[in-house]
This record gives structure tokens, C-alpha cells and sequence, in this order.
């Protein structure tokens, strides 16, 4: 444990750099997180942080290889990509997930979703339901956004992360039925499909699915408002599906 008490140190200017900047956060591998509920949910998933900054002696156990910086409250400050500095932050290795043969269960795809607060939702959602997995396409935010891991408070260490193209996914399913989730003709209701060893597809908050989804069966969330956000729209569908889970799916 050591104490730092200049903004200008290497090692502060490093983890601030790690919430600002995506190329760098790619360089190094790291990402930078903010508070208690997220540094408990790494060290319950296994995570070691590389470096805990925190005003104060943290109050929970660290595994061996985690650097305690004590920092008073400006410097945080610094670092922090909050108005309000939390009282602790630290920095993780980024999820490097890599594409594979999926099993069957219950799957939600995210196709170019750009916003990382709702990439964030996704996941934490999927992680409260017990999806088998969160699979993302090029062109969907970075999760190791503040933004992004701050909406999904800690379920990028737990749950199963996924990237993939079209192309790939489709021919990886096995025995998992694929559904574009869009409004349009020949499109059917959501309660009438049996979301059993599935995958579903969300696409991008402005332009919806890509055309690498086109020749693929679409359901529908039938609505009396013109159009739900993708977070919602995601939670919804995969509501449907860990109710499907509940009665013997896999």
C-alpha cells in the first residue's frame, strides 16, 4: 500500500488516461471502474484489480497482486469519470471474449448498439435473468466504457460475453433457433414463439438489424407506442426466455 498524493503522478495519470481513451484502454488491457458494488462484484467473479484507489484503507479483503493506492479526494477526483469522485475506483483487465460454438441455451445478440449505456443494461439484465450468453457484433459500444460498465454494475465479470459477425454466429448456433426482434410485415408476436434454445437479435437504436439478419424468422413486442428503446426491448425479450429457462429449457 502506498500513498499518492499528486494528480501529476505516472500512475494516476495512466488510470485516468484508462477511462478516457478506448485505443489506450486496448494497449494495456485494462479498464478503469468506479465504486464498491463493482470492485465486490470483480472479486466475487475472481478478478484481481491491478490497482485500488481509495481515500481510505479499503474495507474488504484484496487478493495478492492488487496495489492499494491511498489518494486523497481531488486526486480521485481527477481520475474519476463521475461528477461526484466515489470514494474508491480501480482498474481490471478488459473481458477479452472470443467467438465459439454455443451451446444451446438462451442467447441475446446485440447487433451495432452503439449507446454504451445500453450496452451496459444488457448485459446487467442477462446477468440478473441467467441468459447463457451476451454475444456482440462490430460496431456495439466498447464494454469497457465508464458508462457502459457503470449501467451494467458489475455483470461484465460475470456473465458470459460473446463476439462474433453475423455470418459466424449464424453457422455457430447448433441447435439454438435465431429470431430478428423488428417490427415489420410477417413479423410474429413475441407471445407466440417458444424462446426455447434460442438467439435473439437486437439491433442498432437508429437503423435496427444489419441485412446480415434479413433471411431470418422476426418477432415482434406488440406495443401501443410507437417503438420501445433497445434496453427495454432487450429486457423484455429476455424475460420471455428465462421463463422458458424456468420450465426446462436449458
Amino acid at each position: 500500500m502506498r500513498e499518492i498524493t499528486s494528480r501529476a503522478n505516472p500512475v494516476i495519470k495512466h488510470i485516468a488516461r484508462l477511462g478516457r481513451e478506448p485505443s489506450y484502454r486496448r494497449e494495456h488491457g485494462l479498464m478503469l471502474c468506479e465504486g464498491e458494488t463493482m470492485l465486490k462484484e470483480a472479486l466475487n467473479a475472481g478478478i484481481t484489480p491491478r490497482h485500488v484507489v481509495s481515500a481510505s484503507e479499503p474495507d474488504m479483503p484484496l487478493p495478492y497482486g492488487a496495489e492499494v493506492i491511498i489518494a486523497p479526494k481531488d486526486v480521485i477526483k481527477s481520475v474519476t469519470t463521475l461528477d461526484n469522485p466515489p470514494r474508491l475506483l480501480f482498474t481490471a483487465p478488459m473481458p477479452r471474449p472470443r467467438f465459439q460454438k454455443l451451446t444451446p441455451g438462451a442467447y441475446i445478440i446485440m447487433d451495432r448498439i452503439q449507446d454504451p449505456g445500453n450496452v451496459g443494461s444488457i448485459i446487467r439484465t442477462a446477468r440478473a435473468l441467467g441468459i447463457s450468453g451476451v454475444i456482440m457484433t462490430t460496431g456495439c459500444a466498447d464494454v469497457a466504457n465508464p458508462k457502459a460498465l457503470r449501467a451494467a454494475m458489475g455483470a461484465v465479470f460475470s456473465q458470459r460475453l460473446i463476439f462474433g459477425e453475423p455470418r459466424g454466429i449464424l453457422a455457430s448456433l447448433g441447435g439454438c433457433k435465431c429470431y430478428a426482434a423488428e417490427v415489420r410485415p410477417g413479423a410474429v408476436p413475441l407471445s407466440e414463439v417458444t424462446l426455447k434454445n434460442c438467439a435473439v437479435v437486437i439491433g442498432n437504436e437508429g437503423t435496427g438489424i444489419s441485412d446480415a439478419w434479413r433471411n431470418i424468422d422476426t418477432v415482434e413486442i406488440p406495443i401501443e407506442f410507437e417503438s420501445l428503446g433497445v434496453a427495454s426491448a432487450a429486457a423484455i425479450i429476455m424475460w420471455e426466455m428465462s421463463k422458458c429457462m424456468d420450465s426446462g429449457a436449458s
